[in-house]
C-alpha cells in the first residue's frame, strides 16, 4: 500500500517527454487505514507499524501540502499530531506551515545564505516545471512555499545590510534567474514545454532565447501564486 502510495499516480512529463510515477494523494486515506489495521491485527509488531504509519502522515502531510491541497494536509497534520504528538519530538505542536518550512530546507532555523539560496531555487524550479506540464495545483503550491522560505530567513535576519551582505536577493530575483535557465535552448528540454510554460507565464515568447542584439532583454512581470480551489482526496480524518 505504501508502495502504491508513493508511486501510484502516472504522468507524462512533457518537458522529457518521459511517463514518470508520483505520490497517488487519493488514497491516503486507505493507507492511513491500513497501517491501522496492521497495528491492530499484530500486537507483537505494533509498534513498528505504528513508527511506520508516523512516518507514512508526516510524508503524506507534506506531499499535500506541496499539492496545494492545504486543506487536507491540515487535517491530517492536526491527526498526526493527536495520536503521535509525544513521538514527534520539535515536530510536536508545530504549526502545518512551520512544518512544510522544516521539512524542506530540514532545518526550521536554516541561516545559511548558500543554503536557503538553493532551497528557494530549488522549490522555484520545481514550481515552474510543474505548471510548464500542467500540474496547476502543484505549481502554485511550490511558488507559496518557496516565498514563505524566503520570508521565513528574511524575518530572521531583519537588518537589510546584513541579508545584503549574506548575498540574499530579493525572492523575483531569484525567479528571474531560474526562468532564464529554465528557458533557454537546450537539447535536453522539450521547446513545446518551454513555450507551454512562457504562455502560462505570459512571458514574451522569446524569454530565454538569446538576444538577435545588444539590446537589454525586457524585463516580464514576475509570475506569483493564486488561491485555486482544493480538490477531495478522500474520506479526511475526524479531529
Amino acid at each position: 500500500m505504501m508502495t502504491a502510495f508513493q508511486r501510484g499516480r502516472i504522468y507524462t512529463n512533457i518537458a522529457t517527454r518521459n511517463i514518470e510515477l508520483g505520490p497517488n494523494l487519493n488514497i491516503v486515506a486507505r493507507t492511513s487505514k491500513a497501517y491501522e489495521d496492521m497495528m491492530a491485527g499484530d500486537e507483537k509488531m505494533a509498534d513498528h507499524f505504528a513508527k511506520g504509519h508516523k512516518n507514512f502522515l508526516r510524508d503524506a502531510v507534506y506531499f499535500l501540502y506541496t499539492a496545494n491541497r492545504e486543506r487536507e494536509a491540515a487535517q491530517w497534520w492536526a491527526y498526526c499530531q493527536k495520536k503521535y504528538g509525544d513521538q514527534l519530538g520539535d515536530q510536536a505542536g508545530m504549526s502545518l506551515e512551520t512544518f512544510a518550512i522544516a521539512r524542506v530546507s530540514e532545518d526550521g532555523n536554516e541561516t545559511s545564505a548558500d543554503r536557503i539560496k538553493g532551497i528557494v531555487t530549488g522549490l522555484l524550479a520545481q514550481a515552474f516545471f510543474n505548471l510548464g506540464n500542467g500540474e496547476e495545483d502543484r505549481g502554485e503550491a511550490m511558488l507559496r512555499l518557496a516565498t514563505k522560505v524566503h520570508a521565513n530567513f528574511e524575518a530572521r535576519t531583519p537588518n537589510k545590510s546584513m541579508r545584503q551582505r549574506l548575498s540574499v536577493a530579493p525572492i523575483n530575483e531569484y525567479k528571474l534567474e531560474v526562468l532564464r535557465d529554465m528557458l533557454a535552448p537546450s537539447e535536453d528540454v522539450n521547446p513545446e514545454f518551454q513555450d507551454a510554460l512562457r504562455t502560462r507565464l505570459n512571458l514574451p515568447a522569446d524569454f530565454g532565447r538569446p538576444a538577435g542584439t545588444n539590446a537589454p532583454a525586457a524585463r516580464p512581470a514576475i509570475p506569483g501564486p493564486v488561491t485555486a480551489p482544493v480538490p477531495p482526496s478522500g474520506q479526511a480524518p475526524r479531529p
